[in-house]
């Protein structure tokens, strides 16, 4: 089931939801992707086949500004310069309203049982987003950065005021993004809002952070900070696994990588506990 709903500036946010097979819808999730990321990436179709086959729904979507097509192109490289944190937050929220409109997630009340699943930048703006809205009942993380400014040193932010703009490479694809200073500076203005360790102190939900010991872009220490900013986290580390548990893009397997399966199997029954 494809969807298309227009974001708070005006530009597309497109998604599709992977209903139930069981005859009983035993709630939603909402997939959240991070940086450089997009609803049709590696494995996440055979991620939402497997929530979707034990009663959840779940939802995925790319950001209004994230700037890639469902083959993973970067064709909208001026969407993905503008975006930023605050944007992101925005578009959760359309998608969740939206969600909420659709009859068929109603039946078994299911979408008042909604979850949410943020990777990488996603987990960031899912643990705020979590705390933010009351219609969010649980959250998992998955490889989830705890601070936005991560890798900023005083040098970079400086030179990227100077020229308005920064750049960074795609490694999948060779791209070279710019980013505009807008990113920069809507973390600072807005830094009451985007402070994730300060959400995740605050954050009173039921809480599954899973990250990999050797996650090569986020460390995995971030999350044990996590963990001691918020005692109620239920901590999942995977011994030896990487920044996206073993999968790739394209991804051409007909089942999910062995750590990766580990993390929806887990994160599936800690949805349903």
């Amino acid at each position: 089931m494809n969807f298309e709903i227009i974001s708070k500036l005006g530009i597309s946010i497109s998604g599709d939801i992977t209903l139930p097979t069981l005859p009983i819808q035993k709630g939603v999730c909402l997939f959240i992707h991070g940086l450089k990321g997009f609803k049709e990436w590696g494995p996440w179709n055979l991620v939402a086949k497997s929530f979707a086959s034990k009663g959840l729904a779940f939802v995925k979507f790319d950001f209004s500004h994230n700037g890639v097509n469902e083959q993973g192109e970067f064709t909208k490289k001026d969407l993905f310069r503008k975006n930023t944190y605050s944007l992101e937050l925005d578009d959760v929220k359309s998608v969740i309203d939206y969600l909420f409109s659709l009859q068929a997630l109603q039946k078994n009340d299911a979408i008042n049982k909604l979850n949410i699943i943020g990777h990488s930048r996603g987990g960031g703006i899912g643990i705020i987003n979590s705390e933010t809205d009351s219609r969010v009942k649980k959250l998992a993380t998955w490889a989830s950065v705890n601070d936005f400014g991560y890798g900023w040193s005083e040098e970079l932010k400086e030179k990227w005021r100077v020229k308005g703009f920064r750049e960074i490479v795609n490694t999948r694809t060779g791209d070279i993004l710019m980013q505009d200073v807008d990113l920069l500076l809507d973390y600072e203005q807005n830094i009451s809002i985007l402070d994730i360790k300060s959400a995740a102190k605050e954050l009173d939900k039921p809480w599954i952070l899973v990250h990999g010991t050797e996650d090569e872009v986020v460390p995995f220490n971030q999350a044990i900070e996590l963990k001691a900013i918020n005692k109620k986290i239920k901590l999942d580390l995977i011994p030896n696994g990487d920044h996206v548990f073993g999968s790739k893009h394209p991804f051409l397997n007909a089942s999910l990588p062995f750590d990766l399966g580990v993390v929806v199997d887990h994160t599936i029954s800690f949805f349903l506990d």
